[in-house]
C-alpha cells in the first residue's frame, strides 16, 4: 500500500465518537471514575481536548501515587525488632513516626522516592499496555494516530487501577499488620485473598479490552478493489474465467468465495463442536486454515473465539490440578490439605492471564510490524489472525501439563538421563528444560504468524 492510499484509508477510517459533540473539559476529569462504564469512560478521554487528557491523567497518576504512599507507611506503623537474647519485640508507631523517620537523612525521603517511583512507573506501564492492546484500534494508515487514541483508552483506566489498588492493598497491609504483631493469620483466608487479586486482574483486562474496543469506531468491512489471491495484482473489471495476466492464476480463484475463501466453520456457527474443530485446525494446518478464512467480515465471531480458548484454558488447568492430586493421593496416600485444595481456583484465573499476556505480547509484536511496513490494507485483518492464533496456547498449556504430569509420575527422570550423558550444570536440568523449550515454541510462533501473512494479504472476502 503507498502513502497515499494510507493517507486516504486513514481519513476514511477516522473513529466516530458515541458523543455527538466532544466531550466538557468536566466530562474529561470525571471520565476515568466510570469505571462500570469502561466504553463511555474511553472514549470521554479520547475525544476530549489534549489539555483535558493530560490533566485528568495526571491527577490519576497522583492519586495512585498518594495511595500507594499511604498503604506503605500504613505498612510500617507495625513493625518488630530483634532482642540481644534474640526475641521478637513488637512495636507500634504513628504515622508521624514514620514520616520523620522516612525523613531523617534530608527532605527528599522514602515518601517521595516511592511517590516519584509511581509518577513514572505509571505512564510508562500506560503506554505498554497502549502497545499491547493497538490491535484492538489499528485500522489502517499511519499506526501513530491509532497508538496515541489506544493509549488514551488505556489511560482511562487509571481509576479502576486506584480502586483496585485499595480494595486490594488495603486487606493486604491489615494481614501484614497481623502477622508483624505475631498472630496467625489463616491460610484458607490468604489463597482466597490471592483468588480475589487474580480475578481484579482479569476484571481490569476485560475492562481494558472493552474500552479499547469503543474507540476502534465502527467494525464496517472497507471496500478494498479485488486483488489476485497469488499475487496481488489488481482485477478490477477482470471476468472470473480468465487467468491473472500476473501469475496465471485461475481469477476464479481470487473472485469466487466458494472457491477462493469458504471461512472456517466458526464462522458458519458458533458451537462446541466448531470450536474444536477449528482450533484443531488452526493448529495442525494454518496454511491452509488462513488460506479458507474470511477476513471482510466482522471482528466479533473471531473475538469469541479467542474468549472460547481463554475459558476453555482454565478449566483444562484446573482438570490437570485434580489429575495431579489424584495420582498423588494415589502414590502417597496423602490427601490435600485446605490450602493445595485452593490451588485449582488459583491457577484457573492465573494460566489464562499468562496465557493472554504471551499471547498479546507476540500478536501485539508481529502487528506493529505489519503496521510500520504497510503490509495489510486492513488493520482488522492482523486483528482477526490474532484472536484464531490464540488456538495455539493450547501447544503451551498441553505440553506444560504433560511436563509436569512426568514430574509427578517419574519425578526427576530428566536428571537421570541428564547423569547418564555426565550433565553436570549449576541448575537441574528440569528447570532449564522447560523455559527453554516454551521459548522455542514461543519463535515458531512468529513463524506461524509469517504463514498466516502470506495467507491473507491479499483477501478478497
Amino acid at each position: 500500500m503507498d502513502e497515499t492510499q494510507a493517507d486516504s484509508l486513514e481519513d476514511n477510517l477516522t473513529t466516530t465518537s458515541v458523543l455527538s459533540d466532544a466531550p466538557s473539559f468536566r466530562h474529561v476529569l470525571a471520565a476515568p471514575w466510570m469505571i462500570m462504564r469502561p466504553q463511555r469512560a474511553a472514549v470521554q478521554m479520547t475525544d476530549g481536548t489534549r489539555w483535558a487528557f493530560w490533566l485528568s491523567f495526571v491527577a490519576g497518576i497522583l492519586v495512585l501515587a498518594l495511595l500507594v504512599v499511604v498503604l506503605v507507611m500504613w505498612d510500617e506503623t507495625v513493625g518488630y525488632s530483634w532482642s540481644e537474647q534474640y526475641s521478637r519485640q513488637h512495636f507500634q508507631r504513628s504515622f508521624g513516626a514514620v514520616w520523620q523517620d522516612w525523613h531523617a537523612d534530608g527532605y527528599f525521603g522514602h515518601a517521595e522516592q516511592l511517590f516519584l517511583l509511581v509518577g513514572i512507573l505509571t505512564p510508562i506501564a500506560t503506554a505498554v499496555g497502549a502497545w499491547l492492546f493497538l490491535p484492538n484500534v489499528h485500522r489502517g494508515g499511519r499506526g501513530w494516530q491509532s497508538y496515541k487514541r489506544v493509549y488514551r483508552a488505556v489511560a482511562s483506566g487509571v481509576g479502576l487501577l486506584i480502586t483496585f489498588t485499595f480494595i486490594i492493598g488495603a486487606p493486604m497491609v491489615v494481614a501484614i499488620n497481623i502477622e508483624e504483631r505475631g498472630d496467625y493469620v489463616e491460610p484458607t483466608l490468604v489463597m482466597l485473598f490471592v483468588i480475589f487479586c487474580l480475578g481484579c486482574a482479569c476484571v481490569l483486562v476485560y475492562w481494558l479490552i472493552q474500552a479499547t474496543h469503543a474507540v476502534a469506531g465502527a467494525d464496517v468491512p472497507i471496500e478494498l478493489p479485488p486483488r489476485c489471491e497469488g499475487c496481488g495484482y489488481d482485477l478490477t473489471h477482470r471476468p472470473s474465467d480468465e487467468r491473472c495476466p500476473e501469475c496465471g492464476l485461475d481469477t476464479s480463484q481470487s473472485l469466487e468465495p466458494d472457491l477462493c475463501r469458504p471461512g472456517c466453520k466458526w464462522q458458519a456457527c458458533e458451537d462446541f463442536v466448531s470450536w474444536l474443530s477449528t482450533t484443531i485446525a488452526v493448529i495442525v494446518s494454518p496454511t491452509r486454515f488462513f488460506r479458507a478464512l474470511k477476513l471482510r467480515v466482522l471482528t466479533q465471531p473471531a473475538d469469541r473465539f479467542a474468549q472460547w480458548n481463554y475459558l476453555a484454558i482454565g478449566v483444562y488447568t484446573v482438570c490437570v490440578c485434580f489429575v495431579i492430586f489424584l495420582i498423588m493421593f494415589a502414590r502417597f496416600g496423602d490427601s490435600p490439605d485446605s490450602v493445595v485444595c485452593f490451588l485449582p481456583a488459583v491457577f484457573f484465573f492465573l494460566v489464562p492471564l499468562i496465557c493472554w499476556t504471551v499471547h498479546r505480547i507476540v500478536g501485539a509484536t508481529v502487528t506493529s510490524w505489519f503496521i510500520v511496513r504497510q503490509l495489510l490494507p486492513d488493520g482488522r485483518w492482523a486483528k482477526t489472525v490474532m484472536a484464531y492464533e490464540t488456538a495455539y496456547l493450547w501447544v503451551f498449556c498441553v505440553y506444560t501439563s504433560l511436563l509436569f504430569l512426568s514430574f509427578v509420575l517419574f519425578e526427576d527422570w530428566m536428571s537421570t538421563i541428564a547423569r547418564v550423558w555426565s550433565y553436570r550444570g549449576l541448575m537441574p536440568i528440569e528447570l532449564i528444560v522447560l523455559p527453554v523449550s516454551n521459548m522455542l515454541l514461543g519463535l515458531l510462533w512468529f513463524w506461524r504468524y509469517g504463514i498466516a501473512y502470506r495467507n491473507i494479504r491479499w483477501s478478497n472476502y
